[in-house]
């Protein structure tokens, strides 16, 4: 191997072959907050209206967690039925914010499905559902067997989103995978709009609040601006609009110098004016190769000895991956990047 090491950044090749597609196949496996309003059905009408097909599936218990769905009758069949593009995982709405229970079950339920997912569907991903914080934050306590442990007492929404962000993020860190933004795109909504999005429990979504959820799946599986598309009778043509664009914003990141520090901070990405900007903590010798979605290379760069290179790519407002080949690190890190 003469200590070559191969890293990768963006989304596995063989997932980013399913995005030149037109038809996709998704398993919901989660609990109230993806059976309220069917978010589904939501995501699939969608596609629909942007001339594409979502095939979907989903067992959704009421308050069931990740550990609990790795043992559940239904939802290991759907995963052997084979055949799924994308298999969403939920995890129960609180138990993400409590640093013990986050650990002890949520990890282990994610690897555990993931693990059953792979064996049974090789080449899909799986996504993470990360859900919204309470309207009001507070404290969440919960005993699921091993003595009640509580989180912080979160003095609002953004703080609570803040652990459920974290929780999302170290669970595609540690197995891979994708995560659906949704309580970002939530965040970002609740910041800018009085729209109303937790229904009265103040946990719960509201149709605004289901429909956001839908929007964001629908820009992070099509890798496309849910702009312009379908909305539910009932909802007027503005909110629609304000919650398609904040998906899309939250997902696509379409516009501004982008700095993408990679997991192990060996390297630094940028990106601006159609060029892609490299940087690593030392000089190395390494080629970075750019491919669009469907595997195409579109440029090409060599750091040749020093610790910086450029490549330039055209406009797109499409994802790009790229790939380092040398010896310039002993990690692997995965991002994707976007250009207007």
């Amino acid at each position: 191997m003469n200590g070559k090491v191969v890293i990768t950044f963006v989304i596995l090749f063989i997932a980013n072959v399913l995005h030149c597609q037109d038809t996709i196949n998704v398993l919901f496996l989660g609990n109230s907050y993806t059976s309220v309003n069917n978010l589904p059905q939501l995501c699939v009408s969608l596609a629909e209206s942007s001339g594409k097909v979502m095939k979907t599936a989903a067992n959704t218990p009421g308050g069931h967690l990740l550990t609990q769905h790795a043992v559940n009758t239904q939802s290991l069949k759907l995963i052997r039925d084979g055949g799924w593009d994308y298999v969403v995982l939920q995890e129960q709405s609180q138990l993400p914010s409590i640093d013990f229970y986050r650990h002890e079950f949520m990890h282990a339920g994610y690897r555990q499905l993931r693990d059953s997912v792979l064996l049974h569907n090789p080449g899909a991903q799986v996504v993470g559902y990360m859900t919204w914080g309470r309207r009001h934050g507070g404290r969440q306590c919960e005993d699921y067997g091993l003595g009640q442990y509580c989180s912080a007492d979160f003095r609002d929404f953004g703080h609570m989103q803040d652990s459920l962000t974290s929780a999302y993020d170290e669970c595609r860190k540690l197995f891979g995978g994708l995560t659906a933004p949704v309580g970002e795109a939530w965040r970002k909504a609740l910041a800018e709009s009085g729209i109303v999005l937790h229904s009265g429990d103040d946990s719960h979504p509201t149709p605004e609040g289901s429909y956001l959820a839908a929007c964001t799946f629908h820009a992070l599986l099509w890798d496309e601006s849910p702009l312009g598309l379908w909305h539910p009778d009932g909802m007027s043509g503005k909110t629609a609009a304000f919650l398609q664009k904040t998906a899309a914003e939250t997902v696509l990141e379409p516009s501004g110098l982008h700095e993408t520090p990679d997991n192990q901070n060996e390297f630094r990405i940028f990106h601006s004016d159609g060029k892609i900007i490299i940087t690593s903590k030392r000089e190395t010798n390494a080629r970075v190769s750019v491919y669009d979605i469907c595997g195409n290379e579109i440029a090409e760069a060599c750091f040749n000895g020093s610790n910086r290179c450029e490549a330039d790519v055209c406009a797109t407002n499409r994802p790009v991956i790229i790939r380092i080949e040398g010896d310039g690190t002993n990690k692997a890190s995965h991002h994707r990047l976007f250009f207007k």
